[in-house]
């Protein structure tokens, strides 16, 4: 199943990593490979910072 969104190298980059083995642990293009991976991963849908609650009723005065 191809997921949509992503950067096809990097796709190809992590599956070059994947068929290293043991060996891209040690290889600099694949840790580079696999942080961008978790910083897209953990940042999708996400704002820059969390934006406070409004509490209900609230109006805005001027």
């Amino acid at each position: 199943m191809e997921r949509s969104g992503g950067d096809p190298s990097s796709k190809s980059e992590l599956g070059r990593c994947r068929d290293l083995g043991t060996a891209a642990l040690e290889d600099v293009a694949c840790r580079k490979a696999w942080a961008e991976n978790r910083r897209r991963f953990f940042r999708v849908n996400k704002p820059d910072r969390p934006t406070p609650p409004k509490a209900s009723g609230e109006t805005a005065h001027e």
